[in-house]
């Protein structure tokens, strides 16, 4: 009897053993909720530092992109304007821009290219949309192939997804009145989401707002320059590619 009551007051009773367990499970069950709380915010940090990656690359090529622009004309195809009316090669629709500018270097591409920037459709899923560059090598428009809208078709062009999921792309340009615009006619030098067709001058600078699922961007702002093989008189040197930063004489 005296061994049986030794045994016993060293070892655990079934409560004791349930409280133990129950105990543990607790605490299983919140280190589980912590750890997983701990994941999701890591993958959170994750995507949104991929966001802000994103966002300084694709900023930074298309303030490239769109700020060295080459003057490039071309004879309207539309049956009402003047046979000589030389238009320029820059047009702003809703949500789209076409433009003549200067590739980046990068194997087998650079030089004098056609741009175009809009969003497109998901080919698999047409709800998502992106943000699309599609690019080609320069061609004259003669009057053999001069298009209503200075723009060949652009569904043979390379394009590249710069941005995934982008919900708006909202394109302004700005600009002092061009030089022979009629003094009749008024002209505002506020942000717009046009460029006449008829006007003699570039816009002076270009501003991007875009908004993709997880909020809005901030706004992508670049000064518009003629790049030197369109700029016709120069008001100051130039070496080499740089773009001009003066106005033609």
């Amino acid at each position: 009897m005296r061994g049986a009551r030794y045994r016993r007051t060293w070892g655990f009773t079934l409560v004791e053993v349930l409280v133990a367990l129950v105990l543990f499970s607790l605490l299983a069950v919140g280190l589980g909720g912590a750890l997983r709380a701990l994941g999701d915010t890591q993958e959170r940090v994750l995507r949104q530092s991929q966001r802000v990656e994103t966002m300084v690359a694709v900023g930074a090529f298309l303030r490239t992109v769109t700020g060295a622009v080459v003057r490039d004309e071309y004879r309207s195809a539309d049956p009402g304007a003047a046979a000589t009316a030389a238009r320029l090669r820059y047009q702003i629709a809703p949500h789209e821009l076409q433009w003549i500018g200067i590739m980046p270097a990068r194997p087998a591409m650079g030089g004098r290219t056609e741009f175009r920037l809009a969003l497109e459709p998901d080919a698999s899923a047409p709800a998502r949309r992106h943000l699309v560059l599609r690019h080609r090598p320069w061609m004259p428009l003669t009057a053999a192939n001069t298009a209503p809208a200075g723009f060949l078709d652009w569904s043979a062009a390379a394009a590249e997804i710069l941005a995934e999921d982008v919900t708006e792309l909202v394109i302004q340009v700005r600009g002092e009145r061009p030089s022979g615009w009629p003094p009749d006619r008024p002209w505002d030098a506020d942000w717009r989401a046009d460029w006449p067709a008829d006007a003699n001058d570039l816009p002076q600078a270009i501003r991007l707002q875009i908004t993709d699922r997880h909020g809005h961007w901030p706004p992508l702002l670049a000064t518009i320059f003629p790049t030197v093989p369109s700029a016709g008189g120069l008001s100051q040197a130039v070496v080499g590619g740089t773009p001009v930063r003066g106005r033609a004489r």
